[in-house]
């Protein structure tokens, strides 16, 4: 009966996830009467996407018995490229284009260092990201010279930031974006069901054939 099937589902972990989150709306909602508008949904969507993007990166690195501490810092150095590029070439599609393929070549290039030292060097994910965490948050620092960076409200660093859809904001559709490719690439492809095979039994995954090195240097550089 519908009954049951409710009943086994509250049960289950992903039940409980979802009592736990009406549980927190209905507090919210008890506490600011505001809380179920449109707008405010919007708001919470636009000042958690960057944080989302992150995690379903992280979520590659998780599955294979991993972690990384240093996507925050990540995030900082790649807009921090970006900024500089692009007003150095005064908002032009070139200069934005040349600072995302800059921030790019420099996240894969760490997360591929990443990957190196835990498969081949052995040192636990959590020492090498922490380590990292800290080495490239001090190297933007150094570029900024610990100074904010002011981008004016124009070309695309504007637009991908304050773009809207709508009445959806843009960083919300790059995150709904990035989270439905993790759902298929995890879900519907060889790589991911290698990724979760990787995750259960390193050594028997690769008993049965598996590159299971490659695959934890591939989830750090998606991470």
């Amino acid at each position: 009966s519908a009954m049951k099937k409710a009943t086994k589902f509250l049960g289950s972990a992903w039940g409980q996830r979802v009592l736990l989150l009406v549980l927190i709306c209905a507090v919210m909602a008890i506490c600011e009467p505001k809380f179920f508008l449109g707008s405010n949904f919007s708001s919470i969507l636009l000042a958690i996407a960057i944080y989302g993007i992150m995690a379903c990166g992280m979520l590659f690195t998780v599955l294979v018995g991993g972690m990384d501490l240093s996507v925050g810092s990540m995030a900082a150095l790649a807009g921090t490229l970006l900024a500089i590029v692009t007003i150095k070439f005064d908002y032009s599609p070139t200069g934005f284009l040349l600072g995302f393929l800059l921030a790019m070549a420099v996240s894969l290039l760490v997360g591929f260092i990443h990957g190196i030292l835990v498969t081949r060097i052995k040192i636990p994910a959590f020492v090498v990201t922490l380590a990292t965490k800290y080495l490239i948050y001090g190297v933007v620092l150094l570029i900024t010279n610990s100074s904010y960076i002011y981008l004016e409200a124009r070309g695309l660093t504007y637009q991908l930031g304050n773009l809207r859809i709508g009445t959806v904001s843009m960083p919300i559709i790059i995150f709904a974006a990035v989270a439905v490719l993790s759902i298929v690439i995890l879900n519907f492809t060889v790589y991911g069901r290698r990724l979760y095979a990787t995750g259960g039994n390193m050594k028997a995954s690769e008993l049965i054939g598996i590159n299971a090195r490659r695959n934890v240097v591939c989830a750090f550089i998606i991470s």
